[in-house]
């Protein structure tokens, strides 16, 4: 590793490949690919504070998850190692200064993970091959994806907190799964002329979105909101099956893409807007609605007023409501970030939480988006459980009521 003025850092990884990237410092950092180099990966870390950099340990580390694998009939395992930048542990800092990370790798990686803004350059992921794709965003940054086609096995976008993950490209096809997961107030922004998937899964947990433009084409397509965010798809698609599940006040807006079947369950008062051409099935309770748009299914749900509980009401709208898919500005190695660190790093440090106004140099833990997730989980179980208990006392009250 080698350090000079103006505050400027690099360093080399060796021969020795990695499968992850994790981004644990904030700042702007970007991702690039070059074939050429001899090492993995080469970073370079820039900072008009000689003590931010000095703060930052950048090493290889193993990170426990095992790689199953096969040749002919032989099962080999190996262990996943990662390229991890972070904090040094037990220091106590307070710094102010820009800070520019850039990242170049000899081979594309298949998983990215960064608490900074984060530009991944064309080539630095495998969008072009059979791979898994899997990038996450924590804390308030955002990360941008540049592709022109863009096709793989599996594609997965994760939001904690209130970033935003753009993608765009000429065109995405994803062969098995593409899955957008929110958690918090960020969103997933995906912009392509065709996007096509056996399954699109669209996951969101607080007041978050994601929204998908282009023509959109799947077997199968998930929407699942807990809370107040939307789900969008616009201009166009279609799909076999669709499934919609609503808890609190989302919105789900679909009718862009024409479906087979779709079944819409809604606990709350969110809207589903769907375009449905065979069987549209309803559940659920609540002030919610289900809006059929362009033509009416040909089974819609039968209808009981005499139900002890308001089921959501299903109607035909002229109108296809949806939300613009929205791509911020990429930014550019010139547009230098400031941060304002409040360093206090130990077992127990990402506990603290700073003002709102204050960008914490706290990396998120490991294992901080499971933990997410299964918070975000819990959530759901209770607010399933509320519902149910309070229809079982609404039924109970109608039960005692005196005969007029």
């Amino acid at each position: 590793m080698t350090s000079s003025a103006p505050f400027t850092t690099t360093w080399t990884s060796g021969s020795d490949a990695f499968d992850r990237l994790y981004i644990g410092v904030p700042g702007l950092a970007f991702v690039k690919y070059n074939a050429s180099l001899v090492d993995a990966a080469t970073v370079v870390l820039t900072s008009s504070s000689k003590e931010i950099l000095d703060a930052i340990v950048t090493e290889v580390v193993d990170t426990g998850r095992n790689i199953f694998g096969g040749a002919g009939h032989i099962t080999y395992i190996s262990t996943a190692s990662e390229l991890k930048m972070h904090f040094a542990e037990d220091i106590q800092l307070d710094a102010h200064g820009t800070l520019l990370v850039e990242v170049t790798l000899n081979a594309p990686i298949n998983a990215i993970t960064s608490i900074a803004d984060t530009v991944i350059e064309e080539g630095a992921l495998p969008l072009a091959s059979d791979a898994d794709i899997d990038v996450t965003s924590v804390g308030h940054n955002n990360i941008w994806i540049d592709s022109t086609d863009a096709s793989v096995a599996k594609l997965s976008l994760t939001v904690s907190g209130a970033g935003n993950t753009y993608l765009k490209a000429s065109t995405l096809h994803v062969a098995d799964v593409a899955r957008f997961n929110i958690m918090g107030a960020g969103s997933v922004v995906v912009e392509a002329a065709e996007v096509s998937a056996n399954a699109i899964e669209s996951n969101v947990f607080g007041r978050g979105s994601v929204a998908v433009h282009g023509n959109t084409v799947a077997n199968s397509l998930q929407t699942n909101l807990m809370g107040s965010g939307f789900v969008s798809y616009y201009p166009s698609g279609s799909c076999q099956t669709s499934s919609v599940q609503i808890g609190g006040q989302g919105n789900a807006y679909l009718a862009s893409v024409v479906c087979d079947a779709t079944s819409v369950n809604i606990m709350g008062h969110g809207d589903a807007y769907v375009q449905t051409v065979d069987t549209l099935k309803r559940s659920g309770m609540g002030s919610g609605s289900i809006k059929y748009f362009n033509t009416t299914p040909a089974h819609l749900p039968d209808e009981h007023p005499h139900r002890f509980f308001r089921q959501p009401k299903v109607e035909l709208t002229t109108d296809n409501k949806f939300k613009p898919a929205v791509i911020a500005t990429e930014p550019t190695v010139h547009d230098a970030k400031s941060i304002d660190l409040h360093l206090t790093v130990g077992k127990f440090s990402w506990l603290h939480t700073p003002p709102p106004e204050t960008l914490s140099a706290q990396a998120a833990p490991d294992g901080f988006f499971d933990a997410s997730y299964g918070l975000a989980v819990v959530a759901m179980l209770i607010v399933s459980l509320i519902a149910f208990v309070a229809f079982k006392k609404t039924t109970k009250r109608v039960a005692y009521e005196a005969l007029p």
